[in-house]
């Protein structure tokens, strides 16, 4: 009975033994072993290194050794990518000012606060200038032309009127350009001169189903969704609140 206790001990000593350091040969040659059973990625390495051998620094071992294995740098190989086309005249135009050229995008849905226990539905509206790729953020309470008109009006008010918007082919944005171009069709020259709006605002819409042509603006949504998260988290807040935020951001 004691010998079996004592061989049991000696195993477990074996099996755990005293701590090694990266540099000496074994630890190299079980670190190399353990990652040829299924050439798998460092974390998992070190794992199964570390189910019986304590290896100080091993998963810098690791690394060296997925690194210097040649099925796996066969198996990553670098794949061609497809050739990015030439960027259109208004994304780089220079000595324009901001928001010349510019990109809108609606993202959300948000929360917003409307008494104690009653909240509502609200909408962000992204404008980045497709040039510097500033930005500006609004609100919208719903996805109507008449609430995106009055978005763009405030858009208008602030950063002044763009000579190119893009969009995609979302039903409000259809709508307000419509709208917009009935109801210049019925005014003057002068009053369009006026109006600051002699040469007008030339929209363009995207292919249907392809999110890809206005990705300029779809890329700033991710960075403006990940700070409004970092900044608010799971709050519901009121629409003015919000507001505040996404001018923060």
């Amino acid at each position: 009975m004691k010998n079996d206790s004592s061989s049991t001990c000696s195993r477990h000593y074996v099996q755990y033994g005293p701590a090694t350091t990266r540099d000496q040969w074994i630890s190299l040659l079980i670190t190399r072993h353990m990652h040829e059973i299924g050439h798998s990625g460092v974390a998992s390495t070190t794992g199964k290194v570390r189910r019986k051998y304590w290896i100080l620094q091993a998963h810098k071992l690791a690394k060296t050794v997925k690194y210097r294995c040649v099925k796996c740098r066969e198996l990553e190989h670098r794949v061609e990518v497809q050739l990015m086309s030439e960027l259109p005249g208004h994304r780089v135009a220079p000595f324009t000012p901001p928001f010349y050229s510019t990109a809108c995008d609606y993202f959300g849905p948000f929360r917003v606060r409307i008494t104690r226990n009653t909240t509502a539905k609200c909408y962000g509206v992204i404008f980045t200038c497709l040039n510097s790729r500033a930005v500006h953020l609004e609100l919208a309470t719903d996805c109507s032309t008449m609430e995106f008109l009055q978005v763009l009006r405030r858009f208008f008010a602030v950063r002044g009127r763009p000579a190119y918007l893009l969009s995609d082919n979302g039903t409000q944005f259809v709508g307000a350009e419509r709208e917009l171009r009935e109801n210049i069709r019925g005014w003057d020259k002068q009053q369009l001169q006026e109006f600051c709006a002699d040469k007008g605002t030339s929209w363009r819409f995207t292919t249907p189903a392809a999110p890809h042509q206005n990705g300029c603006a779809e890329a700033l949504v991710k960075s403006c969704k990940s700070a409004l998260k970092k900044a608010i988290g799971e709050q519901v807040l009121t629409s003015f609140e919000l507001l505040t935020c996404l001018f923060e951001v």
